[in-house]
Order: C-alpha cells, then sequence, then structure tokens
C-alpha cells in the first residue's frame, strides 16, 4: 500500500478547505469596498454639484469689491440651501428698489409686505378701477357709443390713441385699448361714456373702492395722471387687481399680447392692432418658475414706475403691487425668485432696471 500518496492528498484537501473560508472573505470585502466607494463618489458628484450652484451666487459686493467666498466641504446640503438663500436675501436687499409693495396669494396668505398701507400715487395702475367700474356698467360690450369732446387727457408725455370726436367704438375695444396700451383719451372716452361726467365716473370708481373695503384710496380721474387728492396703496391696488382679475373679460384682456380693434370715424371704418406694454408679456423681464398672467403698469414722473400683477405658480395664483419704484417690473420678478428661486436671483441682480435711469434722472 502506498502511504505517502495518500497523506499528499489528505494533505491537499485540507490546504483547500482552509484557503475557501479566506476566499470568501476577500471577495465579501472587496463587493463591500466597491459598494462603499461608489456611494463615496454619488456623495461626492452631489457635493460638488452643489457647491458649484453656491459659487455661482457667492459673488457679492463687500466694500465696494468684488469677493469670493469659500466654504468647507463639511457642508450639508440643507446648509448649503440656506446659505444660497441667505446670499439671495443679501442680493434682494442691495436691488430691489421701491418704496412700497404687497403680495399675497389666492386664499390671502402674505408672501411679501413693505408699506403695504402707505399711500402712494398710483398712475396708470388707475385703469384698473376704471375698467371694473365700466365692465361692470355696461349690459353690452360690443355695443358701439359714439367718442365725446374729450377732457383732461392732454398733457405733455400724455399716451394716446389720438381718439377724435365722433368716433364710434364698442367698449370692448377701447378697454382693450386702454389696459393694453395705456391710453389716457381711452380712459376718458369710458368715463364720459360711463359715468356721464368725469366727476360722476369718480364717484362711482370711490364708490366701488369702498365696496372693495379700500380705506387707503381715493379716485379724480379715470387715468392716474398726476392729482395730489388722488392715490391709493399697494394693499389696496393689490385688492383692485384681485377684483379685476376675477371678471372673466378684463382676465382676458389682460393676458393678451395683441389684438385687433376696429373703429368708425366719418363714415370710414380702420383697424388697428394693440400691442400690450407688458414687459412680461413682451419678454424684458421673466419669472421662470410661475406664469404670469395679468398686469397694469403705470409710471409718472411723480408716482415713478408702478405695477399691479398676478402670477400662478402649482395652480395657486399670487397677487401684487410695487410702488413707488426704480422699476416695478424688475423689483416684481426679484421678490418672486427671492422666495421661490434664489439661485436666479444672483442672474437677476446683474441685470439693469430698464426704468432705472430714466427714473434717476428726473427732478422732481
Amino acid at each position: 500500500m502506498n502511504h505517502s500518496k495518500s497523506y499528499s492528498t489528505n494533505r491537499k484537501g485540507r490546504g483547500f478547505r482552509v484557503l475557501l473560508p479566506i476566499l470568501f472573505f476577500l471577495l465579501l470585502a472587496a463587493a463591500v469596498l466597491i459598494c462603499l466607494m461608489t456611494r463615496r463618489n454619488a456623495i461626492g458628484a452631489e457635493k460638488t454639484s452643489l457647491q458649484e450652484d453656491l459659487t455661482t451666487v457667492a459673488w457679492l459686493q463687500v466694500s465696494g469689491e468684488e469677493t469670493a467666498l469659500s466654504y468647507e466641504r463639511s457642508l450639508s446640503a440643507v446648509d448649503l440651501a440656506n446659505t444660497i438663500q441667505s446670499f439671495s436675501n443679501d442680493l434682494f436687499a442691495d436691488n430691489f428698489h421701491a418704496n412700497a409693495a404687497y403680495v399675497e396669494d389666492q386664499d390671502g396668505n402674505v408672501l411679501f409686505s413693505l408699506n403695504e398701507h402707505d399711500q402712494h400715487f398710483p398712475a396708470s395702475m388707475t385703469k384698473l378701477m376704471t375698467a371694473l367700474v365700466a365692465a361692470e356698467n355696461t349690459p353690452d360690450l360690443d355695443k358701439t357709443f359714439t367718442v365725446a369732446d374729450l377732457e383732461g387727457c392732454y398733457e405733455p408725455d400724455s399716451m394716446l390713441m389720438d381718439l377724435q370726436p365722433g368716433t364710434e367704438i364698442s367698449m370692448r375695444d377701447v378697454i382693450h385699448a386702454m389696459l393694453m396700451c395705456s391710453y389716457n383719451d381711452c380712459a376718458t372716452a369710458i368715463a364720459m361714456q360711463v359715468g356721464g361726467s368725469l366727476d360722476h365716473f369718480a364717484e362711482m370708481m370711490n364708490q366701488k373702492a369702498q365696496e372693495l373695503g379700500l380705506t387707503n384710496t381715493h379716485f379724480v380721474t379715470p387715468h392716474g395722471l398726476h392729482d395730489d387728492d388722488h392715490y391709493t396703496c399697494a394693499y389696496d391696488m393689490t385688492q383692485i387687481m384681485k377684483a379685476a382679475y376675477q371678471n372673466d373679460f378684463l382676465r382676458d384682456v389682460m393676458s393678451k399680447s395683441t389684438y385687433d380693434i376696429s373703429y368708425t370715424l366719418d363714415g370710414q371704418t380702420y383697424t388697428e392692432t394693440l400691442t400690450a406694454s407688458s414687459n412680461f408679456l413682451n419678454g424684458t423681464y421673466s419669472v421662470p418658475s410661475m406664469t404670469y398672467k395679468a398686469g397694469k403698469t403705470g409710471f409718472t414722473y411723480v408716482a415713478r414706475s408702478c405695477l399691479a400683477s398676478v402670477f400662478e405658480k402649482d395652480g395657486t395664483a399670487y397677487y401684487g403691487c410695487v410702488m413707488d419704484s426704480w422699476d416695478a417690473s424688475y423689483n416684481t420678478m426679484l421678490i418672486y425668485d427671492n422666495h421661490f428661486d434664489p439661485l436666479r436671483l444672483y442672474q437677476d441682480s446683474q441685470t439693469t432696471p430698464v426704468l432705472k435711469e430714466l427714473v434717476l434722472s428726473t427732478t422732481y
């Protein structure tokens, strides 16, 4: 019997049984290590992405010099988000220039408020109330009327459609012209037709303000050309916008970029294509996180820039007003971006408000 061969075979079998658990352990350890490295790389990529986003907004004006802010790699996603919002708030404070503003959602929850009950001049935002009173007191918007001799709208730099006495036009078309292009002669024609006189129409406007519960508003004109006794506040104007937006006809008018009107003078019919003056409809400004629904701008050298507007986000409507501003559309954009999209506020802050130079060059 060959004992040496049997001994050699048994020894190899025992060696294999010893190596098998070691190999299994090594394979298990390698698998765990691979999982850990994969997870670490994923976390690192996520943090790098957040750091890159933060770097985008990390350039701030400090004592007149641009300074890059550095951050610890240990910052959590929550910390980064909070830091971004903090910088956004600082940028907002540096770039927001208005003396009054107010925003609330459709349920009355306040999103932003600044001196919202202080009285200011509304300029052409006045036309929201003119349109609301006219729409509620005109049974047939398509019925034409004859434009009378107009008064009180022919001031220097006044926006005019150049309506002539004797022009036949429908209330539907003249309201479109007033809201989309802010024509002051259209506002005057509406007031004289609906109220019989400018004074009586102003009484109708103030009566409507009382019905809406507004306590810091008084109207003198249908167009908003300056009068010291013609005023409102950001809160009140927001409520006027809300009431106008709830009117189906006016909501439709304020959503349009263009609209064709027609009128007759001396037996000849004319057509004209209106183009809305809204900086949100014409693409000058935008709020990507929201949908612009309606608005009415205003500007005089005393009132400065103002805007009443409606935006929508996730099915919720937001009503607001900015008054006595460098550029009310620009500042409206800042309010919403700071609240809903703080990273974008950095991009906003690098642009110049389109009305800023005009407003700052004016002596009141």
